[in-house]
């Protein structure tokens, strides 16, 4: 499938212009989610409510999640080395 990359604080009409054009105010210096891969639609649904679970029910019900679901692609997200464990996290 294809994956969305978010830019945190960049504007369409930004990559469009160079940062001399007067048009444009200029971007604010950003850190933290830039190159951010959004999962797609149903895997997101997936780790939106993990997510939640997990904050509700502590770091124990993520590393039980992790024993039960290993095999599970769906849930390869939690693994550090994923590509979607930034959005995750």
């Amino acid at each position: 499938g294809k994956a969305l990359v978010a830019v945190a604080g960049a504007k369409s009409s930004s990559f469009l212009a160079g940062p001399t054009d007067p048009a444009l105010p200029e971007a604010p210096s950003v850190s933290g989610a830039i190159g951010l891969i959004i999962p797609p639609p149903d895997l997101r649904a997936i780790v939106d409510k993990t997510a939640t679970f997990i904050a509700k029910n502590g770091e124990q019900f993520e590393q039980r999640i992790l024993a039960n679901e290993r095999d599970n692609t769906k849930f390869k997200f939690l693994s550090d080395k994923d590509p979607y464990n930034a959005y995750y996290r």
